[in-house]
């Protein structure tokens, strides 16, 4: 079963730039070596300014035991990069290699404007989630860890409809071909079931796919 753990992080390094620097870190492949953790990650901030120093804060990032710029674009601000940390210096490590039903498979993780981490780690049953999320608690020192199961949630029948009618009459195009309660009229429904309908099948869709 997976199982995601959210919590805030400073020493995590995609914490550190998205915080301090006001970056967006999406992560795009992660690999367990034998003694460490490898990351390639896109970096991207609203100016050159912003980005410069997220790197020159990654490149003088403690944990850290190697990091490169695999590629930068100055057009859109942003840049790939590869961040190596060794496993004594990275939670996550001893977490997979003790709780993990699958140590060695990558784990889904992700970093909000706000300095929380996320990870979606697989394991076996809910003790051993119980039992990583004290291990997490203590590694980390944090008091505000959140843990919930996965179970594959999709938005229930009548708001796949919805979408898909909202996608097929404009609502999502730009400029909007039809308003919220034009879209409401059209459905029967009223404007406020709409709306949350809407949002609620668009948050279950989002949480699951971005990283």
């Amino acid at each position: 079963m997976k199982v995601s753990f959210s919590f805030p992080y400073s020493r995590c390094w995609a914490c550190s730039v998205t915080t301090n620097e006001g970056a967006y870190v999406r992560f795009m492949s992660w690999k367990r070596g034998g003694d460490c953790i490898r990351e390639t990650a896109e970096i991207w901030t609203k100016n050159p300014e912003n980005l410069n120093r997220a790197l020159a804060r990654l490149e003088h990032y403690p944990a850290a035991s190697s990091f490169s710029i695999m590629s930068r674009s100055e057009k859109e601000n942003s840049a790939v990069v590869r961040v190596t940390i060794p496993a004594n210096r990275c939670p996550l490590y001893e977490i997979l290699d003790s709780f993990s039903s699958r140590s060695s498979a990558p784990v889904e993780e992700r970093v909000d404007t706000d300095g929380r981490v996320h990870w979606v780690i697989q394991v076996a049953n809910m003790r051993k989630a119980r039992l990583a999320a004290a291990r997490i608690r203590e590694l980390t020192r944090t008091n505000s860890l959140r843990m919930r199961a996965l179970r594959g949630r999709i938005p229930s029948r009548e708001g796949v409809y919805i979408l898909k009618r909202a996608l097929e009459e404009g609502y999502f195009d730009v400029p909007r071909r039809i308003s919220s309660r034009e879209l409401a009229a059209k459905l029967d429904l009223p404007f406020s079931t709409l709306n949350a309908k809407l949002r609620r099948s668009l948050r279950t869709i989002l949480y699951d796919t971005i990283r």
